[in-house]
């Protein structure tokens, strides 16, 4: 009966493993072909409360700092503006993430404000 019950939970354990993963690929489709600088101004404004100008100074000032190692990483744009969305919106990390514009998931989002976060107090706060 143990044998059996065991065989259950890894069939379950690998279904939520091919679920997460096609969340994955979903999440990651929507933001290659989602780009947010094509919105018109006032709705990127609202969105993130700051200019698509501001936006791209910030990308070019911090991308040394954010870059990452793995070609299929998030781009230093999608931290930025993930960032910026939780500055702008003082939401919890989970919508942010379920925002259209960003479709990331809670983990990437925590991760994004930490690290845009450390960027900017470490390498812009005394300018």
């Amino acid at each position: 009966m143990a044998m059996v019950m065991l065989l259950v939970d890894i069939a379950d354990f690998e279904e939520e493993d091919e679920e997460i993963l096609q969340l994955r690929i979903t999440r990651k489709r929507l933001r290659d072909e989602l780009n947010v600088f094509n919105l018109p101004d006032i709705q990127f404004k609202n969105l993130f409360r700051v200019s698509k100008d501001l936006v791209r100074d910030l990308v070019t000032e911090l991308r040394p700092h954010l870059q990452r190692e793995r070609p299929n990483g998030l781009s230093v744009e999608t931290q930025v503006l993930c960032a910026i969305r939780f500055y702008a919106v003082g939401s919890y990390q989970r919508a942010i993430g379920q925002d259209f514009a960003l479709a990331l998931s809670q983990t990437a989002v925590s991760r994004c404000i930490r690290s845009v976060s450390v960027a900017i107090n470490d390498h812009m706060l005394r300018r």
